[in-house]
C-alpha cells in the first residue's frame, strides 16, 4: 500500500487526508456547546422579556386591583365600626357615636401596627 504523510494525518487515496487530530474533534465539540449554550441564553432571554412585558402589560391592572381591595376594606371596616356602636346605644349622628367610631379607629390603627411591627422581626 503506497500511504504518503501530510500535515493533518495520512493519504490512503491520493487527494484525501484522514484527520486523525484530537484537536479537530475538540473544536467540532467547542462549537456544538457554543451553539447550543447560545440558543439556550437567547430562549433565556426571550422567556425573560416575556415575564417583563407582562408585568409592565399588568401593573397597572394589579395596582387597580389593591385599590378596589382597599375601598371594600375601608367600607367593611367601617360598617363594623358603626354597627358596634349602634349595639351599644350609640346612634348615629350624636357626638357619642362619632366618639366610638374615632376610637374603634384607633384600636385598629394600634392593632395593625402590632401586627407590622411583629411581622418585621419574623423577616
Amino acid at each position: 500500500m503506497n500511504e504518503s504523510r501530510t500535515a493533518h494525518g495520512t493519504l490512503d487515496q491520493p487527494g484525501r487526508a484522514q484527520v486523525t487530530h484530537s484537536a479537530d474533534v475538540a473544536g467540532k465539540a467547542l462549537r456544538y456547546l457554543y451553539g447550543a449554550l447560545n440558543a439556550v441564553l437567547w430562549a433565556a432571554g426571550a422567556i425573560m422579556v416575556g415575564i417583563l412585558i407582562f408585568v409592565v402589560a399588568n401593573f397597572s391592572r394589579l395596582q387597580d386591583s389593591r385599590a378596589n381591595f382597599e375601598r371594600e376594606q375601608a367600607a367593611a371596616i367601617s360598617t363594623e365600626n358603626r354597627t358596634f356602636c349602634e349595639s351599644v346605644g350609640l346612634h348615629q349622628g350624636t357626638d357619642q357615636h362619632s366618639a366610638c367610631m374615632r376610637d374603634l379607629d384607633a384600636i385598629r390603627a394600634r392593632h395593625e401596627r402590632r401586627i407590622l411591627e411583629n411581622s418585621q422581626g419574623l423577616l
